[in-house]
């Protein structure tokens, strides 16, 4: 690490200050954070939330629409899950199509195997 530690501090208030006029010339911001912490430390917010949180407020001041998204939160399915699934649905539906002779309702219509 090089310089002083004032200067890397004024270095980082450079690049956020650039980023935060950047995002203030935009109208819909999305925010995405990835930092977690222990579960039971709920009271320690990571850094780049804070700062998620802090841009979020400037920009909303600015009349701005922002949405902060915790990223480690969420819950990702594989894509051959999901396809798997919508297989299973789609054959559901074409085989109790084929018991009534109706045109199915279901995954297998909006997807356009019926028409």
């Amino acid at each position: 690490m090089t310089g002083s530690k004032k200067e890397n501090i004024g270095l980082i208030a450079t690049k956020c200050r650039r980023l935060v006029k950047y995002l203030e010339a935009k109208n819909n911001i999305l925010l995405l954070t990835t930092s977690t912490r222990y579960k039971e430390h709920r009271w320690d917010i990571p850094k780049t939330t804070q700062l998620a949180l802090r841009i979020k407020k400037h920009l909303k001041q600015k009349g701005k629409h922002v949405t902060v998204l915790d990223v480690a939160n969420l819950r990702i399915h594989t894509c051959e899950e999901i396809l798997a699934q919508s297989v299973a649905t789609i054959a559901a539906c074409s085989k109790r199509s084929c018991a009534t002779r109706e045109e199915p309702d279901g995954p297998a219509s909006v997807l356009g195997l019926y028409q």
